[in-house]
Order: C-alpha cells, then structure tokens, then sequence
C-alpha cells in the first residue's frame, strides 16, 4: 500500500485546516477591540446656570473637583444693595447638574467689594478660598475655609501683611501636609519694584498668615501680575506670572520655585 495519501484524503485535510485557520480568525477578531464610534458635536453637555439668589449677577468663576467627583465652585457675585459685591460658594454632587445654593464666604456685612476668588479642594475635602477685599479702604487678600463641606466657612483673615497701596488677583494651594500657600500681585513697592508678586503661607491652618515675601527679583519698576502656583508632590513650590521686565519683548512668563516650603 502506498504512503502517500489520496487525493480526496488530501481535499479533506486542506478543508479541516482552512476551517481550522478561519476558526481561529474569528475567535482572534472577538479577542481584538473594535475602535469606538467617533464622537460627534455636541462636545459638552447642555449648559446650566450655576448662580442664583443672592448672588444675582456672578463673575470670576473659580472651581475644583475631588476624587470622589464632587464639583466646588467660587465667585464673586452682586448680593444686594447692602452687601454688594461678594464671594459666593456652591457645589454639586452629580457632576454640574444641579448647584447647592449659594454661600457667602466673606463675613463683612458692609458694602466693600470683594472679587477674584481662588479655590482649592485637599486631599480631605476641605475648602479654601482666597479672595480681593476692599473692606479695609484698600484692596487685600483675605482667607477663609471650610472643613464641613461649605456649610459654613471660618472667620476671615488677612493675608498680607503690608496694606499699603493695593492686593490683588490670589491664588491659593495646599500641600500634602497641610501647609496654606498663597501668592498675589502687590502693589507695596510702586514707585520701586512694583507692582510685585508677593508669597505668604499659613502653618497653623490658615488662622494666620507668615510675613509675606517678594517672589520676583527684578530691580526695575515692571509690572508683575498674574500670578498662579502648584505645589508638587515632594512640598516644593512653583509660582509663575506675567512679567514685562524685558521691554524689548514686552510681556513675558516667568517662574520661581522654593524647595524649602517658601522659607525663600
């Protein structure tokens, strides 16, 4: 009998070995992730408004997400004739579809304009907000914060330790541990240096501010603003602003870092 095999034998073994091979094809093709459908517009959502009675009109929106999603949100509002120009907080728990009502975190009860929030959430859900206030005459950087949510917010506190002239355009960060990180366009200096960018920061948990220091270093009379600041990971922090110290390029960025949580 000859070894070799027949030709139909032949047939049925190249039919076994394509259903074999297209089997295995298609079982390869369920294992590979078909690309998504492209997205098309809309891009986002339907808009909603977020400000209502008592702040009648809103500016200057500032916000924040946690990790479990909940959205914090800071602004300056009209409050009434009374009160006038306020910082207003509001969150809410289903991703922006409907806002808590609106609190007002400064606690003056004059009608000194308060402007330009900054906002940030920490690790523990606290709430810190840093705001312009003219309740002084002058315009300074106040603080308050909130450890139940925004239920309510602590007493306000200057930031700056000098008034003279003007404070404005803050922000505000918090490290890991805690330590309250602010910086702010100072106007101490005009005449000189000024405007500047002024740091400060609270190691007691923002019931008081340290001494404040110059962040830019230039000699000439430029006008630094602007500023925004992180804190990194291992506590370093990093500021950057607008700065026109070089008048042939006009208005440039420039940034700073401490490595010894602000000492210098």
């Amino acid at each position: 009998m000859s070894s070799r095999a027949s030709p139909r034998w032949a047939s049925r073994a190249l039919v076994a070995s394509l259903v074999v091979a297209f089997t295995a094809a298609g079982l390869l093709a369920f294992a590979v992730p078909v690309p998504a459908a492209s997205t098309t517009p809309p891009w986002f959502s339907a808009n909603v408004m977020v400000n209502a009675p008592p702040a009648y009109t809103a500016y200057q929106p500032s916000i924040a997400i946690d990790g479990e999603g909940v959205l914090y949100l800071a602004y300056g509002g009209w409050g009434g004739s009374t009160t006038q120009s306020d910082v207003f907080f509001s969150k809410s728990m289903d991703g922006g579809r409907t806002w808590s009502s609106p609190f007002k975190v400064n606690n003056d009860i004059g009608a000194a304009a308060q402007l330009e929030p900054s906002l940030f959430v920490d690790h523990n859900r606290a709430i810190y907000v840093a705001w312009t206030d003219s309740r002084n005459g002058n315009q300074d950087i106040f603080f308050s914060k909130s450890t139940d949510g925004g239920l309510s917010f602590s007493a306000n506190v200057r930031v700056n330790d000098i008034t003279a002239n003007f404070q404005t355009q803050p922000d505000i960060a918090v490290d890991s541990a805690g330590l309250i990180h602010a910086v702010w366009t100072d106007g101490r200096n005009i005449g000189s240096t000024g405007p500047d960018i002024y740091y400060a920061n609270s190691t007691d948990g923002g019931l008081s501010f340290n001494p404040s220091q110059r962040v830019n270093n230039d000699a000439v009379a430029a006008e630094q603003g602007e500023p925004a600041m992180a804190v990194a990971l291992d506590r370093s922090v990093y500021v950057v602003w607008t700065d026109p110290r070089n008048a042939v390029r006009s208005m440039e960025i420039y940034l700073s870092k401490s490595a010894d949580l602000g000492t210098r």
